[in-house]
């Protein structure tokens, strides 16, 4: 009797794990990822959810970053920083 409940008790463990797992990889798939990878040369540096489908969006291109709105179909530039002392090379004297 106590073997069943044991073998019962892991299947539903197991069951239960798997569909954590597989609910946590659909979810992941269709939304925004919880921690941007900071590769190349485009770099998400931050994300506000602002409302329903609205987004703000901080982001590094080179020597440049831009805030970006995002909302259900459009995405907008709001405001570009340069970086200037990238630019300009050190003065030698």
């Amino acid at each position: 009797m106590i073997d069943l409940y044991l073998i019962k008790t892991v299947i539903v463990f197991f069951l239960i794990v798997f569909f954590l797992l597989l609910i946590y990889r659909f979810s992941y798939r269709f939304s925004f990822p919880f921690k941007p990878d900071n590769k190349g040369e485009i770099v998400i540096k931050e994300l506000k959810y602002v409302g329903k489908n609205k987004t703000l969006v901080l982001v590094k291109v080179k020597d440049s970053e831009f805030l970006l709105s995002c909302d259900e179909g459009n995405i907008r530039k709001i405001k570009e920083w340069v970086d200037e002392e990238d630019n300009n090379p050190p003065a030698t004297g």
